[in-house]
């Protein structure tokens, strides 16, 4: 988690450009239209496939996610979504593959499959339901590391290349609808570049996120959005980046009993309320607790609010 190699550039501009104007060619017509906004819900394209109200400085989202464990207990997903909710958070974050390697090690490729298709649906449908974003990452560089019990295979495994194939088909077939991509959480090497590029190539009209070097900033020319993982309740990243609390090192001072632990509700309230008064885009707690619903910090995220 905590990999710190600088930013890489290097898509080349016409790529970029050619995918920057496929969006705004579907979002122009929105602008235009005037009243194709669901205005009771700020995140929601209305059609379940399409551009959304996109996340800015100067106006925070908060946000709270089980990344590795989000799958694994479709009733506790449900419940966390609609704690969230009510709490007045509007972001949730999962990992759509990396979740597998620490929640059910050891299973087959086709349990892992059907299992995170039902998990997906389910976050997709209520996050639609409720105005809330999804913010998901399609597999994280950590896999295979063994880090905080992770199982899984390297990024470059056959068959994981094979599950990553089939996990952006699922999100592409889901729609873009209330759905923000990072295509590899804290890209280090060639496997996660090539998931970027594969991001890229096939979810054109989708808002994608960065976290190449896992601290990422500025924001490189194929990506909307660049992520920052801070290792310190005291940092201050960049204000314009979404700031996720992915490293071991700062969930061990926002949590009880390390880094496993349920988050303390007050140091989780105060680191997000410094985001908010950063300006920061999007701050979201990435939790990697196993247990049960953590209502206590969810609702203190949701009173951080602006």
């Amino acid at each position: 988690m905590e990999n710190n190699n600088g930013t890489i550039r290097f898509w080349p501009q016409l790529a970029a450009r050619f995918r920057k104007g496929v969006l705004a060619a579907a979002v122009l017509p929105l602008v235009f239209a005037g009243g194709c906004e669901d205005r009771g819900n700020p995140y929601s394209s209305g059609s379940g496939s399409g551009s959304f109200r996109a996340l800015r400085s100067g106006k925070t989202t908060l946000g709270y996610g089980r990344a590795s464990h989000w799958a694994a207990d479709l009733g506790l997903l449900k419940a966390e979504l609609r704690a969230c909710r009510e709490a007045g958070i509007g972001i949730y974050t999962a990992s759509l593959l990396g979740w597998w390697g620490t929640a059910m090690p050891g299973a087959t490729d086709q349990q892992i499959r059907e299992q995170t298709e039902a998990a997906y649906k389910v976050l997709i449908d209520e996050c639609r339901s409720l105005g809330m974003i999804a913010l998901i990452d399609i597999h994280n560089q950590n896999s295979g590391s063994r880090k905080y019990g992770e199982r899984g295979r390297k990024l470059d495994d056959p068959a994981e290349v094979a599950l990553i194939d089939w996990g952006i088909d699922l999100v592409r077939k889901h729609g873009s609808g209330n759905v923000v991509v990072v295509p590899c959480r804290e890209t280090s090497d060639a496997s996660g570049l090539d998931i970027e590029r594969k991001c890229v190539e096939r979810l054109d009209g989708f808002q994608l996120c960065a976290n190449t070097g896992s601290r990422t900033w500025p924001v490189p020319g194929w990506a909307d959005y660049a992520e920052w993982h801070p290792w310190s309740v005291d940092e201050a990243p960049p204000a314009g980046a979404i700031v996720v609390s992915d490293t071991g090192s700062i969930l061990s001072q926002l949590n009880v009993g390390g880094a496993l632990g349920p988050g303390q509700p007050e140091k989780v309230r105060q680191w997000m309320m410094a985001g908010v008064g950063q300006g920061n885009p999007a701050r979201v707690y990435y939790t990697l607790y196993p247990g049960p619903l953590d209502l206590a910090t969810i609702q203190a995220i949701g009173s951080a609010g602006p």
